[in-house]
């Protein structure tokens, strides 16, 4: 309960009223909650005619759109929505606190530590104050794991177990694809213990309930242009046309660049930001707990950590920046770190030699160094992360650009209007009730190569047309001589204080054709 109220007072503490569409997604899970709450289908109604969404799994959105239908009046709910992912904040540190007490075995104090450093410091208020669906998957999965590791570790077999742990996983791939990794471990589990059968119809019992998603993706990914893909389509097609453009060297490639990023984002912040140790030294430190604890969570906890080693191994080959998917299950890396602290620090196992003696004494000066280290680097992070609201850095800083755009809108075009915009298409259809469409691409093959600037104008051009855009509204100055000519007209936008300015271009017949 103190865990759960810890959680709750930060999640609320974190709620703003700053516009959604800045991380891009929130804006869209609005979208779609809209469409299902005000009876369109599940439709991306920012775009002309609609089309049916295939890119985003219909769970979190469902849920905006029951509380939708508490409050429909935009954008006043969206108080209502950042509130309830606080709920589910409180939700998640309750369930992490039991994970950690009854499956790592972690002492109560301790884990009330590790719980509140998951889920009350800004790494994880970075994802809860913003319209995320990370939130929500975790308040689901972190139970989900409580009731696996019962059901999977227990002697007696258990057919309908079985089939409801597939089931309720399938269940959570609608709310985030990565819960693929829970229906992985779950089974993995299962058939290292041999019980082949329960194995088997853990999988078959969630693939069913995916399937129809899966049929719905298939059936309307087409709708979108190809170009489209990686903001508007299937996630496998996406993942499959880079495989295409650049062979499987592209896994390899991404591997370089993602596992160390992923380190480094634990290890970064849990270190002073103004700390003359380097990031090597909290990593060393962060390595330090982070082995003894995987070695004691495989007998503890089998199933979360298989699931953390298959999520993390997802996000180590998907070709994106892998630091928010790492933020998505930071409570449960506090509980592994933790657990390998307890283990280094733990003053009560008995020496039985002088060798074991010494070597318990190196490990518990070490492991006193590093936990030195690591909580009040976390402290310190923390103390200025709350001083400066850095969970509401990127909303405060698309905001800035933005803005400007939303207003010379919905001045200066007609509601029926068609504006092209790069990469906030969804905040201006919400905000300013026009269809907005996509100038800019992400392909998977980017990731590892940037594209040239006459392929990004090429883009400009081809989607501006594709959708009859009368408008191209734009903060990329890198993308303004493409949209310069094909223009009539432009006006720079803003108080042109800010080093991005954006600006507004009017379309030529001949150019929206």
């Amino acid at each position: 309960m103190l865990a759960a109220a810890l959680a709750l007072v930060a999640g609320i503490y974190a709620v703003d009223t700053l516009p959604i569409g800045g991380f891009y997604d929130d804006a869209f899970y609005v979208i779609l909650a809209k469409s299902i709450a005000t009876g369109q289908g599940y439709r991306n109604l920012n775009l002309p005619s609609a089309p049916f969404a295939t890119h985003y799994p219909p769970g979190y959105p469902l849920f905006l759109a029951a509380l939708w239908k508490i409050g429909p009046a935009f954008p006043a709910n969206l108080i209502l929505f950042k509130v309830a992912n606080a709920f589910f904040l409180a939700v998640v540190a309750a369930c992490a606190y039991r994970l950690g007490r009854e499956r790592f075995g972690l002492r109560s104090g301790v884990a009330l530590i590790a719980t509140v450093a998951g889920t009350v410091t800004t790494p994880a208020l970075f994802l809860s104050s913003m319209l995320m669906s990370e939130t929500m998957f975790l308040a689901l999965a972190v139970p989900y794991l409580l009731w696996a590791e019962h059901q999977v570790t227990r002697d007696e077999r258990d057919v309908r177990g079985a089939i409801l742990l597939g089931a309720c996983a399938g269940l959570l791939f609608l709310v985030r694809s990565q819960a693929v990794a829970l229906v992985g471990a779950v089974a993995l589990v299962y058939a290292i213990r041999r019980r082949w059968r329960e194995c088997a119809l853990t999988i078959g019992a969630a693939s069913i309930v995916v399937l129809p998603w899966l049929l719905w993706v298939s059936a309307h990914d087409a709708a979108f242009p190809a170009l489209m893909r990686g903001d508007y389509g299937s996630y496998f097609a996406w993942f499959k046309d880079g495989i295409r453009e650049r062979g499987l060297g592209i896994v390899l490639q991404t591997l370089r660049r993602n596992v160390p990023d992923m380190f480094i984002s634990v290890a970064h912040r849990m270190r002073p930001p103004a700390n003359p140790l380097p990031d090597v030294v909290s990593s060393i430190c962060l390595l330090l707990f982070a082995v003894p604890g995987v070695i004691r969570a495989v007998r503890r906890a089998p199933v979360s950590l298989v699931f953390m080693g298959g999520y993390l191994a997802i996000v180590a080959i998907w070709p994106f920046q892998p630091v928010r998917f790492v933020l998505a299950i930071w409570v449960l890396i506090m509980l592994v770190v933790a657990l390998g602290a307890e283990t280094l620090l733990d003053w009560r196992s008995p020496n039985v030699s002088w060798h074991r003696t010494n070597l318990r004494l190196t490990a518990r000066i070490a492991g006193s160094i590093a936990a030195f280290i690591l909580a009040g680097g976390l402290v310190a992070y923390n103390v200025r992360g709350y001083q400066r609201r850095w969970w509401a850095t990127t909303e405060d800083q698309s905001g800035r650009w933005i803005q400007p755009k939303k207003a010379w809108i919905a001045t200066q075009t007609d509601t029926s209007a068609v504006i092209a915009t790069d990469h906030d298409e969804g905040a201006i259809y919400l905000y300013t009730g026009r269809h907005a469409v996509p100038v800019t691409t992400f392909t998977a093959a980017e990731y590892v190569e940037g594209r040239p600037v006459d392929l990004d104008s090429t883009v400009l051009q081809t989607l501006a047309g594709y959708f009859h855009a009368q408008y191209i509204v734009l903060s990329s100055p890198r993308l303004q001589p493409a949209a310069a000519a094909i223009s009539s007209a432009a006006v720079p936008l803003g108080d042109g204080v800010h080093k991005v300015v954006p600006w507004a271009f009017t379309l030529n017949r001949h150019a929206s054709r």
